[in-house]
């Protein structure tokens, strides 16, 4: 999976010069790719990037845990490669949340994208994207705990909802044509008992949902809100 360049994100021009900096996330099995991933990228400066084939040079490529260089000058570093376990996070007494979108979150229903997200479908997509890798890149979920808190979120309320529908499109050298990227963007807050929903909430940050994860979309940042002795809200950041 790729995480864009956030200079990327609305589509943006990047002029000559400027360094983009961006995330490759390999799963489980997918480590076995890093080789090849690395030689394709080493070529990057012949090939070119976008539908024009714009040169671009490799500088070097960083660890995003560790800060240990994988490759730089034309030298891996195979050492430095290391898996990293994504933490289980709990917390108590959450009751509300706020959902930031990233970059544009592509959820389709009949054919249509969704102008809106209630919080039963944003656990939907979370379970089945984990479901979806654990099935192809090695792992397990529990199906159980998956479908109690599927059905806890019936009772999660939507408030101070605040989307919008960012256009994009990305061309495929693959098809020969431009394809709609096109997703909802902005933030919504949840109100509920959600402390049993954090540990799949924070998994979605990492991992990305509904369509087009492979190219960074889907990306969700948030931030938890805790009542405190019945006087306000403390906030809670991951």
């Amino acid at each position: 999976m790729i995480v864009p360049p956030k200079a990327c994100i609305p589509q943006t021009v990047i002029e000559q010069g400027v360094d983009l900096k961006f995330e490759f996330r390999l799963f489980g099995r997918a480590v076995k790719y890093l080789l090849p991933v690395i030689s394709a990228l080493e070529q990057i400066d012949r090939f070119g990037l976008g539908a024009r084939r714009y040169r671009f040079e490799l500088k070097g490529i960083i660890h995003s845990q560790t800060q240990r260089m994988v490759w730089y000058r034309g030298q891996y570093y195979k050492e430095a490669v290391t898996a990293a376990v994504l933490p289980n996070y709990e917390l108590q007494n959450v009751t509300g949340a706020v959902i930031v979108l990233c970059t544009p979150l592509r959820i389709r229903h009949g054919g249509r994208l969704m102008q809106t997200l209630s919080f039963q479908t944003l656990i939907r997509y979370i379970t089945k994207r984990i479901a979806a890798i654990t099935e192809r890149y090695g792992g397990w979920i529990d199906k159980e705990e998956a479908g109690r808190v599927l059905s806890l979120a019936e009772n999660i309320q939507a408030v101070n909802e605040a989307f919008k529908v960012t256009q994009m499109e990305r061309y495929s050298n693959r098809i020969n044509r431009k394809m709609n990227f096109s997703g909802l963007s902005e933030r919504i807050e949840y109100k509920g008992e959600l402390s049993p929903f954090v540990p799949w909430l924070y998994a979605a940050q990492s991992l990305h949902i509904g369509r087009n994860t492979t190219f960074g979309m889907g990306n969700t940042g948030l931030f938890y809100l805790s009542w405190k002795n019945g006087r306000g809200w403390k906030t809670v950041l991951l």
